[in-house]
Formats: C-alpha cells, structure tokens, sequence
C-alpha cells in the first residue's frame, strides 16, 4: 500500500512538471529504463543501497538520466528520490507514470499472456477485441508462458480475463470434486 501511494505521488509531482508535446518521448524514456533496470540488476540495488556512497549513487543517477529523452525531468525525480531514500520504488512510480502517461494520450497497456508464439495476426486479433471492448488503443507487452498450455491471459489494470486452457482445466477439476 505504501509503495502505491508513493508511486501515486511521486508520479504526480513528475507529470506536473511535465508539456503535453513530452509525453510520447516520455513513453520512450520509460521503456528505456525498464530495459536498463532488468538488463542490470545491480543497477536497482546499487541505487537504493545504503551502502553506496552518496556520490556514487548521484553519479549513476546523473548518468541514467542522461541516455534519456528528458534528462532534466528524470535527474530530478531520480534526485528527490534518493534524497528521500525511496530509489527502492523506483519500477513502482515508472509504472505508475507510464500508466497516467497513457491514460494523457487515450491509450491503456495491456499484459497479454500466450502459451506460445503466435503470428502477428493473431496478437492484432486479441488487441483489436479489446480495443473494441474498452474504447481506447492497447498498448501491448506480449510474453510467453508455456505452463498455461493453451490460450491466452489478458490483464488490463485490475482486470484479468483468463481464457488459458490451464484455468479452464481448474475449473472443471473445482466443479467435479
């Protein structure tokens, strides 16, 4: 809950400052860091250590910032941050930003679960569902999971459709037992 509400306001503050002509370099800003933080581990433990000397924390913030589209905006994030100590939640407000970033621009994200992968014709179908369904452009990160064995998991915010043969199968073991 903490980390929510953290994520909440940071996000906030950062969009404030924040034209309407930076959201789409924004939306890439975000993407990159997501790479950089999973591509580096070390990078998020480093960052909010307490063992990392101060300076050095400040160095790899100054450098993060700077492979960024908006360099000023995310070095101060970054900066109030680490101030404050809360370089730990750092994926939470990311995520939080992308999603009011996409909410500005009419788009939603949507995690789509397959259980192997599928031609691009397929993936434009399940999109082109749910697009018709919510109103708004999807924003899809497609990745594989082959323990679902078939079908697909949707999840768009707190709404999850399960259509994987995996859930179904649970379900039909819950309704004979």
């Amino acid at each position: 809950m903490t980390q929510t509400l953290l994520a909440k306001r940071y996000s906030a503050g950062f969009l404030a400052n924040c034209k309407e002509e930076d959201y789409n370099s924004l939306l890439t800003d975000v993407t990159t860091l997501r790479q950089a933080i999973s591509n580096l581990p070390m990078l998020s433990s480093a960052l909010s250590s307490f063992l990392t000397p101060k300076t050095q924390r400040l160095e790899i913030i100054d450098a993060l910032a700077s492979q960024l589209n908006n360099p000023p905006l995310w070095g101060g994030l970054f900066i109030v941050m680490a101030k404050a100590h809360r370089l730990k939640f750092l994926n939470h407000v990311i995520n939080e930003i992308e999603t009011n970033l996409l909410s500005r621009v009419g788009r939603i994200k949507m995690n789509l679960i397959l259980a192997r992968k599928h031609n691009n014709d397929v993936i434009d179908s399940i999109k082109n569902h749910f697009e018709k369904w919510i109103g708004k452009s999807i924003i899809l990160d497609v990745t594989i999971d082959e323990s679902i064995v078939g079908g697909f998991i949707g999840t768009i915010g707190s709404y999850r459709i399960d259509g994987s043969v995996i859930h179904s199968l649970y379900k039909f073991k819950r309704i004979n037992n």
